[in-house]
């Protein structure tokens, strides 16, 4: 549905202060200085597309190269592993013996390597371990040697001997220029808002107008046809807009490549990257903005059946376009059409809860504000306890199915991404409980082909992020923005509403930190993406009732920012999220550029500034797409 809402009469008749702290009133500044950072970024890039030379070849973006030097009389095995392979053996890198002494190979430079060598006794064909080096942080174009070297003639004695070459270089530069524009243009908007709000500019600006002459000589004049200023606008929760904006971005900018930068991707298995998560606030924040539409609804009585039609018209289309969404980029194969997804798994959840409300969740003003006693402090939870109930049965169920379906193969209870995880032991078991329901009931053909873990724990099964299981923890999170929503609506002053938000803040992140047990390995429940983890969903929604209550105070009651350019696609992020998939390999959001993080990184933001300015567009003809 299309919503165009015109200006009203008001609108052209505020004063120049409440012009100011309007949300079109920094867009320029913002906007430009994203076009300034892909500029510069793009610049960069151009003058460093050339090919990095090293004994390996040419060396690709991400990549080092490693040259081995055997002087033994024997035959070596060299074995790597990366520290990121949480209990995974190591693996052979080659194997030398004195007619082959020399080896090169381009390596990806993610995360920090170890690395053994074996000395081989062909006699009785057994092996030694020689030496342990490592782990090493190894550099973007950088070279590195290793020597292997007998201790004396004729010894069977083996030395190792790490040499770096050619020095690698800081890969990060383009984000430290990015940074810098940033930082640069938020000191400038600050510096002009101040003007404003000294009005220093007024006063510049009059001294190029003439009005104040006309006046001087032919007095005041009388608007005889004055229109009555229109009442003011309902004021709308512009730290939701923002919040939501924010993380739509972010998910862009993560979709679209994020540079090339692998902290910028999702993990591979347990742990927390920038891109895990925006997804997940996005669930928490859906819940929050239920609690104030269905408040409206019932405040205008809408008849219960069409409030049913209304959830289920909802849930039909998210679910529809998140299977259209699927078949982009010739993925058209029904027999393999990937069922699971982000807008199907947003499709449920709002339809769980959105149920859940319709049912228990009429309640009036007077019922919200009418509780009293030692409960009173809870009222969030005391007046929605059937919500909570159910909820908190959503979230045992998860861990009852999680830690005792017994999965053939596979130890009960099973957490691990499977494949050389576990020293290779349970290859075939990638997600647990998690991946068996999805691919008993979806089969292997209709799930996500190429889960996070393949690469570094070379799987061999697919898993999908976004299957069944991991829907109940979904609705848990959204249950818990829910929460969040409630606590604006039952609670009428900031400061109420901001020590709750802060409470429930600490609790989350205490259980989830205990949960895991403050780690990233080894916890009862780890924190994981893939498989939306209780500890996860908890963690993200402490972050996230912490990061509403900060916006919340700085752009909704100190109005220190209008929440620019965030608070944009966060009103239009539906056409926002499914323009952006669509338009992925598509000019003029994106083209081929060179492969290095200076134009990848120009290039990715762009794409963010894109999306940025059709959503600002369409704010400024007050049309707002939603569902």
């Amino acid at each position: 549905m299309i919503v165009e809402q015109p200006s009203g009469p008001n609108n052209k008749t505020m004063n120049r202060k409440r012009a100011f702290s309007l949300l079109s009133s920094s867009s320029k500044p913002v906007s430009n200085g994203f076009y300034l950072i892909s500029i510069l970024l793009l610049l960069f890039g151009a003058s460093t597309a050339d090919p990095v030379q090293s004994s390996c070849g040419n060396l690709d973006m991400d990549h080092f190269c490693l040259v081995v030097n055997s002087s033994v009389h024997s035959p070596v095995r060299v074995m790597f592993q990366v520290t990121e392979c949480y209990k995974c053996e190591m693996r052979e890198l080659v194997t030398l013996d004195p007619t082959n002494v020399n080896f090169e190979i381009q390596i990806l430079d993610y995360f920090p390597f170890m690395f053994e060598v074996h000395s081989i006794n062909e006699h009785n064909k057994t092996e030694t371990l020689a030496c342990s080096l490592g782990p090493y942080s190894l550099g973007e174009y950088g070279e590195y040697r290793l020597y292997i070297d007998s201790n004396e003639t004729g010894s069977s004695t083996v030395l190792c001997t790490w040499s770096p070459g050619q020095d690698p270089v800081d890969s990060y530069i383009p984000i430290y220029i990015a940074t810098a524009v940033l930082l640069g243009l938020a000191i400038l908007y600050a510096f002009i808002k101040l003007l404003y709000k000294k009005k220093i500019i007024s006063k510049i600006l009059s001294c190029w107008r003439t009005d104040h002459l006309i006046i001087s000589d032919l007095g005041t004049p009388t608007n005889v046809d004055a229109v009555p200023v229109a009442a003011t606008e309902k004021k709308r929760l512009k730290s939701l807009d923002t919040f939501r904006g924010l993380s739509l971005t972010v998910m862009v900018f993560v979709n679209y490549g994020a540079g090339g930068y692998w902290f910028f991707d999702h993990s591979p298995w347990n742990g927390l990257t920038v891109a895990d998560l925006v997804f997940p606030w996005f669930m928490w924040i859906m819940g929050v903005s239920m609690a104030f539409s269905f408040r409206g609804l019932f405040k205008r009585n809408t008849p219960l059946l069409e409030i049913l039609f209304k959830i289920c018209r909802r849930t039909v289309t998210l679910f529809a376009i998140g299977l259209f969404l699927s078949t982009s980029r010739g993925r058209n194969d029904l027999t393999k059409l990937r069922i699971p997804g982000v807008l199907q798994r947003f499709a449920i959840s709002y339809f769980a809860m959105a149920t859940l409300e319709l049912v228990f969740g009429r309640k009036t003003d007077q019922e919200l504000n009418n509780t009293t006693g030692r409960l009173s402090a809870l009222r969030e939870i005391v007046l929605f306890w059937p919500q909570w109930i159910i909820s908190l049965f959503l979230v045992g169920l998860w861990l009852l199915v999680t830690f005792v379906l017994p999965v053939p193969g596979c130890p009960t209870g099973y957490l691990g991404p499977g494949g050389l995880a576990d020293g290779g032991m349970y290859v075939n078991c990638t997600g647990g409980a998690a991946g068996y329901l999805d691919r008993i009931i979806l089969t292997g053909n209709h799930i996500y082909g190429h889960p996070t873990c393949e690469e570094l724990y070379l799987t061999e099964i697919p898993y999908d992020p976004e299957g069944i299981l991991g829907c109940l923890t979904s609705i848990f999170i959204t249950f818990l923005g829910m929460q969040a929503g409630k606590i604006l609506l039952v609670y009428k002053d900031n400061k109420n509403r901001l020590v709750r938000w802060c409470v429930w803040s600490l609790v989350t992140g205490a259980i989830a930190a205990i949960l895991c047990k403050g780690g990233k390995e080894g916890g009862w429940i780890p924190l994981n993406k893939n498989l939306w983890s209780l500890s996860f969903v908890l963690a993200m929604s402490s972050m996230a009732f912490f990061l509403l209550a900060y916006i919340y105070i700085i752009v909704d009651i100190k109005e220190w920012w209008g929440g620019q350019p965030f608070v944009y696609p966060g009103m239009n992020s539906i056409l926002a999220y499914v323009g952006h998939e669509l338009c992925e390999d598509r000019f003029p959001v994106n083209w081929s550029v060179p492969s290095n993080h200076e134009a990848q990184l120009a290039m990715h933001l762009y794409g963010v500034v894109f999306w940025t300015i059709v959503t600002y567009a369409l704010f400024k003809k007050r049309v707002f797409i939603i569902i």
